[in-house]
């Protein structure tokens, strides 16, 4: 049996909507609040999982940096980590974490591999590589999965957005020079599906990086997506420097999926980005 915290998220409801089946519990924060340790306990103690799969994530980049979002974001993506954790290393638990391209500084002009040093920027950053670090001191088996630029037809993201947009506006201005790769909710999916009958999982804790096999700027992305929907919205390219104004972000966030591709095919970002588009419009 497998356990989803974060049911109502993003990737939550990319799971429900992808692995609708009895072999997984849908759990909210209503249901269990992941910063409570007592919570986690008597979750796990109810639900007995064979897997537990964190999906509950704080992502409000620029709302990180305030005093207010300091505190949601360590709570949600360092201290519930920590209890999530500690609690199924009790039990003997594999515990599945989802990271972000983000605990990286863009520096590099390669694809950031698995063993390359994680250097945040932020604070959004710094807290799920703080996450990360309580997965891999008190967590007993499992995964870090690292993602980049989550998108779906469900919740908010980047290519939804920009599907609206390009629909409303004449007009876009959209950073050229922010190198990316894509992860999609259905990639989430089909790789823990696969890596859940995995021993690795199983008897070790290890990192992937989960991501589109190729690389794209948002001016791409924006790109595909009008000639796709075939909008009139002009397009202007900017930097990333002029958007993002104080809070930083990483100028290169592209992942090295080789770790992920060892166990799924990694679709190119133009697949995924067409497979969403469609469902959207399909949706209208």
């Amino acid at each position: 049996m497998l356990l989803v915290l974060g049911a109502n998220g993003q990737l939550g409801q990319g799971f429900k909507n992808a692995w609708p089946n009895d072999r997984i519990i849908y759990v909210d924060r209503t249901e269990c609040d992941i910063t409570k340790q007592d919570h986690v306990a008597a979750t796990l103690d109810r639900c007995k999982p064979t897997i537990v799969i964190n999906c509950a994530a704080y992502t409000d980049v620029n709302k990180a940096e305030t005093d207010e979002g300091h505190v949601a974001c360590t709570l949600i993506n360092t201290t519930a980590v920590e209890i999530l954790a500690t609690e199924t290393a009790k039990r003997n638990i594999p515990l599945i974490h989802i990271s972000t391209d983000y605990v990286f500084d863009g520096q590099k002009n390669t694809p950031y591999t698995t063993t390359d040093t994680p250097s945040p920027i932020n604070y959004y950053g710094q807290s799920k590589l703080d996450g990360e670090n309580a997965f891999l001191k008190y967590a007993r088996y499992g995964a870090i999965i690292r993602i980049s630029h989550l998108s779906s037809e469900f919740g908010k993201n980047i290519v939804k957005t920009f599907h609206s947009l390009l629909k409303a506006l004449p007009e876009m201005k959209v950073v050229s020079d922010q190198k990316i790769c894509l992860t999609t909710t259905a990639d989430i999916v089909n790789f823990v599906y696969k890596l859940s009958n995995l021993n690795p999982l199983k008897n070790s804790k290890n990192i992937y990086h989960l991501g589109s096999k190729d690389a794209c700027t948002f001016f791409d992305l924006a790109t595909e997506i009008k000639n796709t929907i075939q909008s009139k919205t002009a397009l202007t390219p900017i930097s990333l420097e002029s958007f993002s104004g104080p809070v930083k972000r990483p100028l290169y966030s592209v992942l090295d999926t080789q770790s992920a591709q060892e166990i799924i095919d990694c679709p190119s970002w133009k697949k995924s980005v067409h497979n969403i588009i469609q469902t959207l419009e399909e949706e209208q």
